[in-house]
């Protein structure tokens, strides 16, 4: 065997997911794998590479062995289900964008946390949305949409941090359960379909999946009710643990840190950045604030270290208070040692210019459709317009009139982009910087990194020897079939998984199935359980579904919200046992009987 598996003829076999396997691929393939694995599931704190870095690691080291050959490493990122994710998740970023900016989301925002609401109102309405949005659009376009929507409405209405958890798991869970009940709700489900031989179209699974997502979603919903009860029930939004309140003391702002960790007691100790504007505008928009309602309180949240980084204010120990306390951002000023009358003057000036795109934000907001300009009337009709035909174009049946799942949405963003520049005359480049780019990187690397597990050909392998086990027309065998697709989903993710399961499901053994349409009939039966076991089995672990690390990744660059393996299972693990067994019989039933 030599160095990066050239000429390797030890134990050679061909594999219809890797081709040419020897025992060098196979063993390099699952050592890799087994090594990143903790880094894109855990929390790791002695190398904190995040899950994106760590699915590029994972990719590089495959094709860096030759796990995955470089021929095949561009072969598996254009693949037609991985570019159709990347479109999709792209077009969505872009549709997600016009709709903050013109205050669509905001006004659904509002709906739901209205006014100092009661959190035990706001989590149905968050999880509800979520499932309805994910069968319409998808759920990693949902999650993608949906959390910082959520997150950034919580944080501005200040609410108490213990409220996010059950918030993150009500939305990445709903988004999978409702995903189930439409064949473009996931990419999972709609590659069941092309796979199919036409034989699972929009109404089987109407028919099969929707009335058990209608009952999983009842016990998704109940089951955060029960485990949370204390934080929705119990915990007052007006008695927030782990938050400093800031007073208006004259020309002051004062913080008490006593109760704070010493790890953030220092971070937050004379951290100036004076260059950096990473926070400036909203800084500046809670200091127009401040200054207008003297009385008012700021809580400070534990993952909201960074205000102590505004290049507003700096940082001055006196005790066992940080003081922040205004400085002259303009250099003139400083080096003429200006009376502070001047100085409080040019703060003001440079809190308006922060504070203007952050205002007139809130103005489109709650401004009346009426009441604004032609051009911005226009352009909202355009968007509902383009959103209702993106949701028509993605309904019709593909054996009717087929639309791919990824190229609509990407066309309805790139189309939007034009528009924009054509009523509004603004420049689209403001669109593409909110793409997050993250995301798709962490894509782009699982797709290279899980193409390396399946050319070790374990999962054909372990799936083959099972497959006379999973007798379809028995108890026993739709078991040993769920349970395969519960553990597969929760190491491959169930999209990997499912590719590699769908080619095959005329295989699957039906002994009371007989005649010429047999094949067909087993091939729905097959294609409906798999759909639904692979979708319900996504919320099991944090890397169970695409989706779930979605809303992660999205909860660590909107608010620095770190959402553990851990956090997420003891939720998952309960909720995917009662969901699944609760929904499977309904799906199985009429899967037989239609």
């Amino acid at each position: 065997v030599t160095m990066f598996g050239n000429n390797t003829t030890v134990s050679n076999f061909t594999c219809p997911e890797g081709g040419y396997v020897n025992t060098y691929r196979q063993v390099l393939g699952t050592i890799i794998f087994v090594i990143v694995w903790p880094f894109i599931v855990l929390d790791i704190k002695f190398l904190p590479l995040g899950r994106a870095a760590a699915a590029m690691v994972g990719a590089t080291l495959m094709v860096v062995f030759n796990v995955v050959p470089q021929d095949q490493a561009y072969d598996t990122i254009g693949d037609e289900p991985n570019v159709q994710t990347i479109l999709l998740l792209i077009g969505m970023m872009l549709m997600a964008y016009y709709y903050d900016r013109e205050g669509l989301l905001q006004k659904i925002a509002l709906w739901i946390f209205g006014k100092n609401k009661p959190f035990r109102e706001i989590l149905w309405k968050v999880s509800l949305l979520s499932a309805f949005l994910s069968a319409i659009i998808t759920n990693d376009a949902t999650c993608l949409v949906i959390t910082p929507l959520v997150l950034f409405e919580h944080r501005h209405q200040n609410r108490d941090t213990k409220e996010v958890l059950p918030l993150l798991l009500g939305i990445a869970t709903s988004a999978n359960v409702g995903s189930a009940s439409t064949y473009f709700g996931n990419p999972q489900n709609a590659y069941i379909a092309a796979s199919s031989n036409n034989q699972i179209s929009l109404l089987v699974f109407f028919e099969t999946s929707l009335p058990a997502a209608a009952l999983g979603m009842a016990i998704n919903i109940g089951l955060l009710y029960l485990l949370f009860m204390r934080t929705i029930f119990f915990n007052k939004n007006t008695n927030v643990t782990n938050h400093t309140e800031l007073h208006d003391e004259g020309a002051e702002l004062t913080m008490s840190v006593t109760s704070l960790p010493e790890s953030r007691r220092n971070l937050a100790i004379a951290h100036d950045q004076s260059d950096n504007p990473l926070y400036s505008s909203r800084i500046a928009l809670e200091r127009r604030r401040y200054r207008t309602a003297p009385a008012r309180h700021y809580r400070y949240s534990k993952n909201r270290d960074r205000f102590a980084q505004s290049h507003s204010f700096r940082a001055n120990l006196k005790g066992d208070q940080i003081t922040y306390t205004k400085f002259e951002t303009d250099a003139s000023l400083t080096e003429s040692n200006a009376p502070q009358e001047h100085v409080e003057e040019n703060l003001d000036n440079e809190l308006e210019e922060n504070g203007n795109e952050v205002k007139d934000r809130e103005v489109v907001i709650t401004q009346r459709l009426w009441d604004r300009t032609w051009r911005q009337k226009a352009f909202i009709i355009w968007l509902v317009f383009i959103t209702v035909l993106l949701l028509i174009l993605l309904a019709i049946p593909p054996d009717i009139l087929y639309f791919n799942a990824g190229l609509v949405p990407m066309g309805a963003g790139i189309s939007t982009m034009l528009v924009d520049s054509i009523i509004n005359r603004k420049y689209a480049y403001d669109a593409m910087t909110k793409i997050d780019w993250t995301v798709l990187m962490l894509f782009m690397g699982l797709f290279v990194w899980l193409q390396g597990i399946k050319n070790t050909c374990f999962p054909y392998l372990i799936f083959v020897k099972l497959l006379d086990n999973m007798d379809l027309c028995t108890v026993g065998g739709v078991l040993v079939f769920t349970i395969f697709v519960i553990i597969g989903s929760n190491i491959l993710s169930n999209v990997p998984l499912v590719v590699l399961i769908a080619g095959y499901l005329s295989n699957f053994p039906c002994q009371s199935l007989v005649g010429e349409n047999s094949s067909n009939e087993i091939i729905r039966i097959a294609g409906i359980i798999l759909a639904w076991v692979s979708t319900i089995a996504g919320n099991f672990t944090l890397i169970g579904s695409v989706a779930n690390l979605i809303v992660a990744e999205k909860a660590r660059s909107c608010i620095d919200y770190k959402l553990t393996f851990w956090e997420y299972i003891k939720f998952g693990f309960v909720s995917t046992l009662l969901v699944m067994f609760t929904g499977l019989p309904v799906v199985y039933f009429i899967g037989r009987v239609i």
